[in-house]
């Protein structure tokens, strides 16, 4: 590197930056699994996804997919007029909030314009 232009570059970080920026960043996000994940279990899980696989192993992901996806039940929208009326304020709260922050007409008429259409299209 230019070192006029860079005064205090130590190297890149390697493997072993990256496990610890994988490992701080789950122990941020918090929860079951992350909270104590430690170094080995991420090096593990990465190297474990460099393998190449078969085509039988390919053929058993996608399959095992497909049943996944068939066994997932998806319920529609349950929409009442009340939680549309709800809907309806909270779009026109937004509309005014835009008219108040963006004061350039013609930017925020698009704008409030295309929130109308968006929540139209749910229909």
């Amino acid at each position: 590197m230019w070192s006029e232009a860079v005064n205090d570059f130590k190297g890149f970080l390697g493997i072993n930056g990256e496990v610890n920026k994988i490992t701080q960043t789950a122990r941020e996000v918090g929860g079951e699994g992350f909270v104590d994940m430690i170094d080995e279990e991420v090096e593990e899980n990465i190297e474990e996804h460099q393998k190449v696989l078969t085509n039988e192993e390919l053929e058993d992901l996608v399959t095992s997919s497909t049943e996944e996806q068939e066994e997932i039940e998806i319920k529609p929208a349950m929409w009442t007029l009340e939680k549309f009326g709800k809907l309806f304020q909270m779009e026109q709260n937004l509309k005014e909030e835009i008219m108040f922050y963006d004061r350039m007409m013609k930017r925020s008429m698009k704008f409030t314009r295309m929130i109308t259409e968006r929540i139209c299209l749910m229909n």
